[in-house]
């Protein structure tokens, strides 16, 4: 008994659409509109593929994809939940329901509306509202439009409203719990954490209280800032002399700058010295020497980190597992990021090469031997194409005119607008693509081959149970189809012959 393979190629819906009947292609329009309405499933639409005219098959994740006008109009559904639908580049949504996040973008980055588990987040250039309990109208809210309305309602629940630079008040913005502003920058008071701070013609006068912290500014004559006992810092006509002094458990220090002359500063665990700063210092300390000589041509540091420049011609620097070097800054640029468990290695000469790879250390506890595999692999030639592996996937793509790393928002809206070819595959299935679906191959696992030529050839075959096979010439001119035993064969689109071949005695 034959099994049931679904033709990506030569379809009925195809043949209706376009076999001698120019009428049916004014139905593509239609059909475009009502996919971007309707859910798509395997089982509700026939496989078909016209090319990049209007196209329905599954891609390599297994996803039932819609797509039609080339690059323009694409509709994914996946069995996990997933969802996704653009008309690039102006509109795409993704819906995930098993995270409950819904995204929808529009002229990315210009747009966007997000839902997530029960919060609402949206931005239009310069115009940004987040609702954090979307279900409860008296919930924590904002509303912005930067820089000159700011409108909400905060964590505890107490509205605020301003308009800049006239006057009122801002509460969770730029770090500080509460701003409140007058004819800026005339008044402007602010508070963190109980720590309040009032300016007048900011940042010339200043004033700063809050449990054991003073600071006081007539800015540029003279600035105090005092933490309790522990810790006291002075400024007169700055930068022109700066001093500081501090006492906190385990670590005790002072020192000053006479700017642009000189300066000292002394501590328990290292002493530097200034000359003409910050042009030429050097530090001793407990754990390394280090110095500029002068800033920021030459930089060396012997321990915490490990570092050398020769800006910008050359430098590298280790710190705590993190690697990094650079020659002619900023232009190539390595760095290595390593833990117990894995390492990842990035090399960039911008724009032109990108390479990006992750090593995943793997011990048997049976015996004491490493192993190394890489996971992930990333590499652009800009703006000629990229190709990137995660597992048992991998993509290749020409072009690829983003300069740096792949984004999100850019695969989604942008990516298949520049993408003359792509080769994709993810375990068992393969599929490349020119110009759109000009020419499409794809590979279904070990028994599904399917492959065409728009509008001139198309062929694929199954050989699952019975065995399929079928091919056409000019979308029908000349086609022929066997399905189990049972043979078609076509002439002129519209003449069509069956046939049906005796089964064999066992």
């Amino acid at each position: 008994m034959a099994t049931a393979c679904p033709s990506l190629i030569g379809s009925q819906f195809f043949r209706t659409l376009s076999c001698g009947r120019p009428a049916g292609l004014f139905l593509v329009p239609l059909i475009l509109m009502s996919l971007s309405c309707v859910s798509v499933s395997s089982g509700s639409v026939p496989f078909y593929d016209a090319g990049p005219v209007v196209s329905h098959d599954v891609s390599p994740d297994s996803s039932d994809r819609t797509r039609a006008m080339g690059p323009f109009f694409e509709k994914q559904t996946d069995t996990n939940g997933m969802s996704f639908m653009a008309v690039r580049p102006f509109y795409s949504r993704t819906n995930d329901l098993v995270k409950k996040r819904k995204l929808s973008e529009f002229v990315w980055p210009l747009g966007m509306i997000k839902e997530f588990q029960g919060e609402l987040d949206w931005r239009f250039i310069l115009a940004f509202g987040h609702n954090f309990e979307k279900a409860n109208p008296d919930s924590r809210k904002r509303l912005w439009i930067l820089p000159f309305l700011f409108n909400g309602t905060d964590i505890n629940h107490e509205k605020y409203f301003a308009v800049f630079p006239i006057g009122g008040k801002v509460n969770e913005f730029l770090g500080r719990d509460k701003i409140v502003f007058a004819l800026f920058p005339l008044y402007l008071f602010s508070s963190v954490n109980g720590v309040e701070t009032t300016d007048v013609l900011f940042p010339f006068f200043s004033k700063t209280t809050g449990k054991d912290i003073s600071r006081f500014r007539i800015f540029p004559f003279y600035m105090r800032s005092v933490t309790g006992d522990r810790a006291r810092s002075e400024s007169v006509m700055w930068p022109i002399w700066t001093s500081t002094k501090y006492d906190y458990p385990g670590s005790e220090g002072k020192g000053f700058i006479l700017f642009p002359f000189y300066g000292h500063m002394k501590s328990t665990s290292a002493e530097s010295w200034l000359y003409l700063p910050p042009f030429f210092r050097y530090t001793s300390g407990k754990k390394g020497k280090s110095g500029n000589f002068p800033w920021p041509l030459i930089q060396y540091s012997s321990a915490n980190p490990e570092k050398f420049y020769i800006w910008p011609l050359w430098g590298y620097k280790d710190f705590q597992g993190i690697k990094t070097s650079f020659f002619l800054w900023p232009i190539v640029h390595s760095e290595t990021i390593k833990d117990r468990e894995r390492e990842m290695n990035r090399f960039m000469i911008l724009p032109v090469i990108s390479y990006e790879s992750q090593v995943v250390t793997e011990k048997n506890p049976n015996d004491s031997d490493v192993k190394e595999n890489i996971t992930a692999r990333y590499f652009k030639l800009w703006p000629l194409g990229s190709y990137r592996r995660e597992g048992d996937s991998y993509r290749f793509r020409i072009l690829d005119l983003w300069p740096t790393k792949q984004m999100q928002g850019i695969e989604r809206n942008w990516a298949p607008l520049w993408t003359l070819y792509s080769h994709n595959k993810v375990g068992e299935n393969s599929e490349d693509e020119l110009f759109w679906g000009i020419y499409h191959r794809v590979n279904k696992g070990e028994n599904a081959r399917n492959w065409s030529l728009f509008p001139i050839f198309s062929w694929n075959t199954d050989s699952a149970g019975c065995g399929k096979k079928e091919w056409n010439f000019l979308m029908g001119l000349f086609g022929y189809k066997r399905d189990d035993l049972l043979k078609s064969y076509r002439l002129l689109y519209f003449l069509k012959f069956n046939s049906k071949e005796k089964e064999s005695k066992p």
